[in-house]
């Protein structure tokens, strides 16, 4: 068994690079081979991918974060190749929001390196965002609003870890705004003064947040988490549920699941796809029902 392997030393506030030896050692234990690519800075990981001869593997490995996977899938979307191998995840970066749903937990790298060696495969699904910009994939989430905030002012507490989200939460609670929206989901309309929407592939953001508890893998449907201008009162007890998910019952939270989604707003919206910061409303958004071949547990 054959893998190219995109790795991210720096993953995991430089944990990664240190667990590596250990890591390619138990790979070879199950007996597989890999072309090893390191990556060093951001937009690496998709050039890598992109321009490999994906024919000459059984996989396509990203290990690091959810940051290092979205670029990986980019990659191999963008990769003209007609042969696609499937995509594994060794998790070992700040944030895995989409190794819980294999039940792996961060740097759970043995129990990774054995999915992979199982070779057992699911078909799971893909977002899909067409912009004026271009467009992506993304395997987790895709939000705007107070999130695509939060998102950036966690960046200053990063060597917080998870803890950072919580506190750049609080403090863009503090700084409440609002914006005009309009979102059709599946052709239903709705227009408010809203403070954020969070697309969801997956259950949890970050590693905390249980923003769709009940988003499944392989529905062909996205999870949609949309919440109207309310207090700062609200928003705290909104941000305290999320941890729970208990938050979609929350009076000014409305949890719709559709297939495609179409957000227009007054001002343009900063996107946080995976975690990542790019690209901006307005945007059309579908789900790929099963759309990629993935190593399962």
């Amino acid at each position: 068994m054959k893998l190219l392997l995109v790795y991210n030393p720096f993953a995991g506030f430089g944990k990664s690079g240190k667990v590596f030896t250990e890591i390619k050692q138990l790979i070879r234990d199950k007996g597989m081979d890999f072309d090893l690519r390191f990556t060093r800075a951001a937009g690496e990981a998709t050039k890598m991918v992109q321009e490999a001869d994906l024919s000459l593997y059984d996989g396509v490995i990203s290990s690091g974060g959810d940051g290092t996977l979205h670029e990986v899938l980019n990659g191999y979307y963008k990769n003209s190749g007609s042969t696609k191998p499937p995509i594994g995840i060794i998790p070992n970066g700040t944030g895995n929001a989409f190794a819980f749903e294999i039940g792996l937990d961060t740097f759970d790298y043995k129990k990774a390196i054995d999915i992979i060696a199982n070779h057992k495969i699911k078909k799971v699904d893909i977002g899909h965002c067409q912009m004026q910009e271009g467009d992506f994939y993304f395997h987790n989430i895709l939000g705007f609003g107070m999130v695509a905030d939060i998102n950036e002012a966690a960046k200053k507490y990063k060597k917080l870890g998870n803890h950072s989200y919580s506190i750049a939460s609080m403090e863009k609670i503090l700084a409440l705004r609002t914006f005009d929206l309009e979102i059709i989901l599946d052709g239903k309309t709705i227009k408010q003064d809203n403070l954020f929407v969070e697309i969801s592939n997956t259950t949890h953001t970050g590693s905390d947040f249980i923003m769709a508890p009940e988003a499944k893998i392989d529905d062909g449907l996205l999870d949609v988490t949309i919440s109207r201008k309310t207090s700062r009162w609200n928003v705290l007890k909104i941000f305290a549920q999320v941890f729970k998910g208990a938050h979609i019952h929350h009076p000014d939270i409305e949890y719709i699941k559709a297939k495609e989604i179409i957000v227009k707003t007054k001002e343009n919206k900063t996107l946080t796809p995976d975690g990542e910061q790019y690209g901006t409303t307005p945007i059309t958004v579908n789900c790929l029902k099963e759309k990629l071949e993935f190593f399962w547990s």
